[in-house]
């Protein structure tokens, strides 16, 4: 897991990085902790689940300094109008996101109680 504060992902709040012998997790440094291991989960249970890469982001040269060597395996945050086939599948994405939310919960609560209750 590294924490970054770059604008190249104000629109991804987790980003799952894929090497051939381990996987990295990008967090924003900006987001408050309870979303941090939010977003970590929501990735973590993207690799169990093992869906598939979202190539719309691979390409991408602002992203390039932290994926070297690597596949990156995240997705931005678009609204449902702006989805195209190359930001994945939203049935891949709501499993991971209640994967992710059943993890943070259970390690979590109650002491990010009201922020789970601000972010649901």
């Amino acid at each position: 897991m590294v924490k970054i504060d770059d604008p190249a992902i104000i629109h991804t709040t987790a980003l799952w990085v894929e090497y051939d012998d381990r996987s990295k997790v990008i967090l924003r440094a900006s987001d408050r902790p309870y979303y941090q291991v939010r977003g970590l989960h929501h990735e973590f249970a993207h690799i169990l689940f093992q869906h598939p890469a979202c190539t719309g982001l691979s390409a991408d040269p602002a992203l390039a300094k932290y994926t070297i060597g690597g596949r990156v395996r995240g997705r931005v945050l678009l609204s449902a109008d702006e989805v195209s086939s190359a930001h994945g599948d939203w049935r891949h994405e709501a499993e991971a996101e209640y994967l992710g939310s059943l993890i943070t919960r259970t390690l979590l609560r109650p002491i990010y109680h009201d922020d789970e209750r601000l972010f649901a």
